[in-house]
């Protein structure tokens, strides 16, 4: 079951407060009566309430100033009705000014103030809600900002066409023009051909099946070529046809590089810089099928070093390398 909101309302006629709570109780509101402004004020101090209402004309402290000090405490987003006879506008100006949210006029139609105050009531909670909502989704920013500039890789919004829309550039130095020239651009009109060739395609499998990954190309940046790899996705909760992209490319040159040190190493000795027996065999089957094909001789030379182990013994690991190379 729902809690029932709590309303304080500060009247100096007893009267009035009597009424006012017999009305809002019926309805299902817990109602606190004080009768005047610093009595408003330390009951504020002591607990909290849903909404108050305030006479306007009170002894002491009238309803405009305990207002003003209600706000300096307990913030915006509080309702604060003021309860006056004055119609003219200029007091109704200054009650606004006060910070009211709104006022109710006396004397008081007592049928239609459970529909005021229920009123005031639901746009509380529907500004409270909006306040929240704000928080969740700043931080929500603020996390994907962090998130951002955690990620090595660049990171494009691409519409279905091929058209950037944004670009995330933790290192600007990848990229082949500069991030405010690209926004509005086709892929094809910055990109080379060939390059621009691989996104198309990747982009055209992720509007099929909504994600492609794998995709390699190479940039040469004017500090060598740059190899990248894609990851191209449709955004979530977009149609097929309206929907955009995140395109990623992560730059993957230095595993390039890796793999060419190590298919070397398989294939090549490290002292000679010669074929070793892996690619030996390889390169002599493809000359068996070759001469095979073409009834061709094939002949293979084979040069031996004898007496090599007493070179090593006699002159050292060192010459003998010298001698093989």
């Amino acid at each position: 079951m729902a809690e029932r909101a709590r309303i304080l309302t500060a009247d100096d006629d007893p009267t009035f407060g009597l009424l006012m709570r017999a009305t809002l109780g019926q309805v299902g509101y817990d109602v606190e009566v004080v009768s005047d402004g610093l009595q408003a004020l330390a009951a504020c101090e002591r607990s909290a309430f849903d909404l108050i209402l305030l006479d306007v004309d009170m002894s002491g402290m009238n309803g405009m100033e305990v207002c003003v000090a209600l706000r300096g405490r307990l913030g915006a987003l509080l309702p604060i009705m003021m309860l006056t006879g004055l119609d003219d506008v200029a007091s109704i100006e200054q009650a606004y000014r006060s910070g009211a949210s709104g006022f109710i006029i006396k004397p008081v139609n007592w049928a239609l103030l459970p529909h005021r105050v229920n009123f005031q009531l639901r746009a509380a909670r529907t500004l409270a809600d909006l306040a929240e909502a704000r928080q969740r989704s700043e931080r929500l920013r603020a996390d994907l900002a962090g998130t951002l500039e955690a990620i090595p890789d660049l990171l494009f919004d691409i519409d279905r066409e091929g058209r950037y829309l944004s670009v995330h550039a933790q290192h600007s130095e990848l990229l082949w023009e500069p991030a405010e020239i690209v926004i509005g651009q086709h892929l094809s009109d910055v990109l080379p051909a060939d390059a621009a060739g691989v996104c198309m395609a990747a982009l055209a499998e992720a509007r099929v099946t909504g994600l492609s990954r794998g995709r390699q190309y190479a940039l040469n940046l004017g500090r060598g070529t740059h190899w990248f790899e894609l990851s191209v996705a449709r955004k979530l909760g977009a149609d097929t046809e309206h929907s955009d992209y995140i395109m990623l490319a992560r730059d993957i040159t230095q595993v390039k590089q890796q793999q060419k040190q190590l298919e070397h190493f398989m294939h090549f000795d490290a002292l000679t810089g010669l074929p070793n027996r892996v690619l030996l065999s390889d390169r002599l089957q493809q000359a068996m099928l070759l001469a095979r094909r073409r009834n061709l001789a094939l002949a293979v030379v084979v040069l031996d070093v004898d007496d090599f182990t007493s070179v090593n013994d006699r002159y050292g690991s060192e010459a003998g390398d010298r001698l093989l190379v």
